[in-house]
């Protein structure tokens, strides 16, 4: 998407007090605001994937204390549509984008839960005519607080890792798999990445940041590296 419109990096941050978007792109040595959507209440955390795979990158937003998240398509033309919105089951926790199965579609992923019981984990997909399918739901550790997609076990199809607050556990699990259980210390955020000589990605904890921001370049997501 992003190459069609001068094919210059973007980025996207939720603005959880005036429940908008605002896509930004570079501007000599600066980020300049080229478009503010409207987005559902209390955006805090956004994924970015092909969702309706027509080859341009969609966000996806989750929201504080609302069971649904807020898809919107991208435009080949570098824009973001109006908010499509999915319904969830509880308010997600936490949420990722990517191919679990190894099909070439992309999945979503949303974790949710509390300190007080297990956590549910979610995958949703939807097609391109924005019709929601349920692929598969799963028990998770209490309040998982990161999810992250990636090929961890070097197969076919990626896996989930998911990291839950407090603890010093982290899940690993897949479609069809049993999952299991890695000890790790306390950590509030995750993602995948595939670091030097390393055949497959690894999951690592980061600080959390108070404002989501996610980069897309080339009209495709950047992996962390």
């Amino acid at each position: 998407m992003l190459s069609r419109a001068g094919g210059s990096p973007a980025l996207v941050v939720a603005n959880a007090s005036s429940n908008d978007l605002s896509l930004m792109r570079r501007d000599g040595d600066r980020w300049r605001e080229v478009q503010r959507v409207s987005t559902a209440p209390a955006p805090f955390a956004l994924a970015i994937g092909d969702v309706d795979a027509d080859g341009n990158p969609d966000v996806i937003a989750i929201h504080r204390d609302l069971p649904a998240a807020s898809l919107h398509l991208g435009a080949a033309d570098g824009t973001l549509g109006p908010a499509r919105t999915l319904a969830l089951d509880e308010p997600a926790l936490t949420l990722a984008a990517g191919d679990l199965d190894g099909d070439g579609a992309v999945e979503l992923a949303f974790g949710s839960g509390s300190e007080t019981r297990d956590g549910n984990l979610r995958v949703l997909r939807t097609d391109r005519e924005g019709h929601v399918h349920d692929v598969w739901r799963a028990l998770v550790g209490r309040r998982p607080s990161a999810v992250a997609i990636g090929d961890i076990r070097s197969d076919p199809g990626s896996e989930l890792a998911v990291f839950h607050y407090r603890s010093w556990a982290q899940t690993i699990t897949s479609l069809g798999r049993r999952r299991r259980e890695e000890m790790y210390r306390d950590g509030i955020c995750c993602k995948t990445s595939r670091t030097t000589g390393e055949r497959s990605p690894t999951s690592s904890a980061t600080a959390a940041s108070r404002r989501s921001a996610s980069l897309w370049e080339n009209g495709r997501r950047t992996r962390a590296g």
